[in-house]
């Protein structure tokens, strides 16, 4: 296959999970993904959402977001401001900014008890961004505990260049810190997925000697041309906005070499027109309904 070697065909191979159980007769490798852990059930991005998820027997992998604070700590949240949405906060969301903030700051926020207005179903508990290496720790010894194998993670850098050295470091540095702390970690490298909606940031990773496998995040319907062209090397994977795609597009990706793992999936028949198209994964805000793909 054109541009991917030898290990990261296997690495991708890898990645996918059979979950043939789920469709009868018919085999196919797919992965089921936890949006920032099951953010329709749970707080979003936090140890707890994230260890709850794991409960729910379907899911293989635990999608989820980090940004960086002041003093270069990667954490974990889906913007890098603290959001009023499901923050409670006692000055205005612009003073919040997590790039200006330190760890020490960050940690004292309750990001949980607030509950989330578009996810009424979401538990409402006391929670705070944590830090990835807390997370990662917390993964291992719950799995280790259970007697689970690891999730594979599909990490998103928040990034974007309008907030370059204003609400995130420059492209090199943020993907050396996360480097870093995953390295620290010994979470197994086989089972990382970054992710970026941030051209930069996958680039950075691509230069990378450790040959991370690459998502590339699309909000529109892009052609898999285009997107070899914008980053100047073929992505692992490609992660669109579901309501875009259509069989002929995920064929396309498909003949290029490339896995599609579309976002963000609630309703269960739309989760089954999109496997019917041929998609690789699913990421869903409620990965409880994975379930019922088995009917």
């Amino acid at each position: 296959m054109e541009g991917i070697n030898m290990n990261r065909l296997l690495l991708i191979i890898f990645v996918l999970v059979n979950l043939s159980s789920l469709f009868g007769q018919s085999k196919k490798e797919i992965s089921l993904q936890g949006h920032r852990g099951a953010r329709g059930l749970y707080p979003e991005n936090t140890i707890y959402g994230l260890l709850k998820t794991l409960e729910i027997p379907e899911v293989n992998t635990l999608e989820f977001d980090l940004s960086v604070t002041k003093d270069k700590q990667i954490i974990l949240s889906h913007e890098p401001w603290m959001n009023k949405e499901i923050c409670i906060l006692n000055a205005s969301e612009e003073e919040h900014n997590i790039y200006s903030l330190s760890y020490e700051m960050v940690k004292q926020i309750d990001c949980g008890s607030k509950g989330h207005q578009s996810f009424p179903d979401q538990e409402k508990t006391f929670s705070t961004k944590p830090l990835l290496s807390e997370t990662l720790k917390a993964i291992k010894q719950y799995c280790s505990e259970h007697e689970l194998e690891l999730p594979y993670l599909n990490i998103e850098l928040k990034s974007n260049t309008s907030w370059y050295g204003i609400y995130c470091p420059m492209p090199d540095q943020f993907t050396k810190l996360v480097e870093q702390v995953l390295l620290k970690s010994g979470y197994p490298k086989e089972k990382i997925i970054f992710q970026s909606f941030d051209s930069e940031i996958l680039i950075q990773f691509r230069q990378s000697e450790l040959n991370w496998t690459l998502s590339y995040l699309v909000e529109s319907k892009i052609q898999p041309n285009k997107v070899i062209r914008k980053l100047g090397f073929k992505p692992d994977m490609i992660s669109p906005n579901f309501k875009f795609i259509s069989k002929n597009w995920v064929d396309k990706y498909h003949d290029k070499g490339m896995l599609v793992i579309p976002w963000t999936i609630n309703q269960v028949k739309d989760m089954s027109i999109l496997l019917e198209y041929g998609v690789d994964g699913l990421i869903s805000d409620y990965p409880n309904l994975f379930s019922a793909l088995n009917n």
